[in-house]
This record gives C-alpha cells, structure tokens and sequence, in this order.
C-alpha cells in the first residue's frame, strides 16, 4: 500500500503543512519536528522523493502583478492565515504585471491545487485565465471575468468611491478631483462610475477636467495633482484610486507649500497600512484587503473540496475610514 503524507503526518503527529515545509525546506521547520518527521518516515519506509505530486498536494498558487503595491501585502496575509489554518501551502509567483503562460506552466509543474490572481486583470490575459479554469480552480481578486467557473471576491468599488464623494459633498466640496487610473481595468472602471453618480446624485456637474488618468502609484498621484493645480479653477478637494496615489498627492502639495487639509481636501482608496501614519493621516476607503484574502483563501478551498457555493463572485462592502485630510467648508 502506498504511503501518503497524510499517513505520514499521522505517524508523526505533525500537520501536513509541517510535512511538506520538511520535504521541500527543512530550514522552515523546527529541530523537534524533523526528529518526529524522520522517525515516521524510517518507521514508514516512506520514499519522499518517490512522487512530484505527494510532494506538492494542496497547495495553492498566487499570482501577483506587482509586489510594490501595499494593498497585497495584507490580502496575502489573510490567505496564508486561512491556508494554514487548513493544511495548505502557497507558492507566491510575481508577474511583474506581465501575466504568462510561464508562470502559470511553473506553477502547474509544483502540482498546485489551485490558482489565485491579483487584479486589475489587462484584457490579454483573460484567455490564458479563462483556459486554465477548465482544468484547475481558479479565483480572481478585484477583478472578474464573467465566466461560471471562475470565482471572484471583489471590493464594491462603485460604492467606496460613491462614499468617498458623498463624504466629500456633505463637508462642502463641489469642486473635486479625481485622479484615476486607466479605465482599460474593471476596477478603475467601477471608481469613476461611482464617482459620476456621486456627483449626479447630488446634483453636481460631471466636468471631464477634473477627471485624470494616471498609473495607479505614488507617481501617477504627484503627476495627477500638478495636471490639476494647473486648472483656472483649482478642486478643493482631491479624491485617488489608491493611497499610494495619494501618498504622491501629498509629496506635491508639500513641493507647492500646500498644506491638506487646509489648501485642500485628499481621500484615498484601499486603506492601506501606512494610510494611518502619515501626516495628516489619511481619510481613505476601507477595503478590508485581510479580510477579502481569508474570503478569497475559504472560497477557493470549497471549490477544491467541491463543496457547494451560494455565489459565484463575492463583493467586500467597502467603508470609509475618516481621519484627519479631509476639511469641512460648511460654515
């Protein structure tokens, strides 16, 4: 009878997770439980080597585009939590936003039980995406690909951003900007549709100046602000797709001896760590990124298990977190 890891861990009355670290990376694991991990593999006869896939059962592959955004660190945490809570592994995979067969093909070869990718999704890799879920799970997060047997756990962006002008709006701004990113991407997308009817709900104009694209990073916030400080008639308050956007926004107010909240107003998207360090500290969207990844980490596991799901795509109510960037012009 072959013998299983599991049988293994059993023996040695360790987690499976322990098992594996030990066959592929024994400096993970402790003195004690590689002394336990040999005793049952001698007592055993177990050949850890004898099969690719006994090495890499459950395990799941997470691919991110980009690991300078700060809004993955603390989504990749809620997986590993969850993943860990169940016996399963991950391999981290960064794509540097260029998303290929390579990648995919070096995780399928690990024999992982599954796949998660990071949105935004560019609309050349849907295919590739779309052509792996007929053979291996597959969740996307904060993007989605309307297909039935891909999952997705997404922020409701629609309506963080129609939260953050409605925000806005009641303390007293009508003149506000938003630096975007490109609407090539769903998530962008959603932004700009919930800050257009923000401001139609309102009863406020949609003026197409005060709307920019930019990358969605420190840099595309500082480009993005100096476009609208440019403006004869200058927003009042300035609303981003991504604190690291906003992050740049504060580094040229403070160039233009600007000071927030007092010159101008700033709200960010994702509420991100750092977002409750800086100075001011920032008003910003909360997208319970540890949250969507312990979602996003029980999500793909029942569709590994097979076990019944109520819905397809999951959307994470998104909330603002107030704090001190944002100024009321109401008297």
């Amino acid at each position: 009878m072959k013998i299983t890891i599991n049988d293994l861990a059993k023996e040695a009355g360790v987690s499976i997770a322990s098992i594996s670290r030990y066959l592929n990376n024994k400096y993970e694991v402790s003195n004690k439980t590689i002394s336990k991990i040999e005793k049952a593999i001698e007592k055993l006869n177990y050949k850890p080597y004898a099969s690719a896939h006994i090495l890499s059962i459950q395990t799941i592959g997470i691919l991110i585009p980009d690991i300078n955004n700060l809004y993955y660190l603390p989504v990749t945490e809620g997986i590993e939590a969850e993943m860990q809570r169940n016996d399963f592994n991950i391999f981290i995979c960064h794509t540097n936003n260029r998303t290929s067969n390579n990648h995919i093909e070096n995780l399928i070869e690990k024999k992982v039980d599954g796949f998660i990718f990071y949105g935004p999704l560019e609309e050349s890799k849907r295919p590739i995406i779309s052509e792996l879920s007929k053979n291996k799970p597959v969740l996307i997060i904060n993007d989605d690909i309307m297909e039935a047997n891909v999952y997705s756990v997404m922020t409701d962006s629609v309506r963080g951003a129609y939260q953050a002008i409605k925000y806005l709006i009641k303390l007293g701004h009508k003149k506000i900007g938003f630096i975007n990113g490109s609407t090539d991407y769903l998530t962008y997308r959603n932004k700009l549709s919930g800050y257009k009817k923000a401001l139609t709900d309102n009863n406020l104009p949609i003026e197409k100046k005060y709307i920019v694209h930019e990358e969605p990073h420190e840099a595309g916030g500082y480009s993005g602000l100096n476009k609208l400080l440019e403006l004869k008639e200058r927003p009042t308050a300035i609303f981003t797709a991504s604190d690291q956007m906003a992050i740049g926004v504060m580094r040229a107010c403070y160039e233009r001896n600007l000071k927030i909240p007092d010159d101008v107003s700033l709200i960010g998207f994702s509420d991100i760590r750092l977002a409750s360090e800086l100075s001011p500290r920032l008003t910003t969207v909360n997208q319970f990124p540890y949250d969507t990844g312990r979602i996003a980490a029980e999500t793909i596991l029942k569709v590994i298990k097979k076990d019944r799901l109520s819905q397809r795509m999951i959307l994470i109510e998104p909330k603002v977190s107030i704090r001190e960037s944002c100024k009321s012009l109401v008297s």
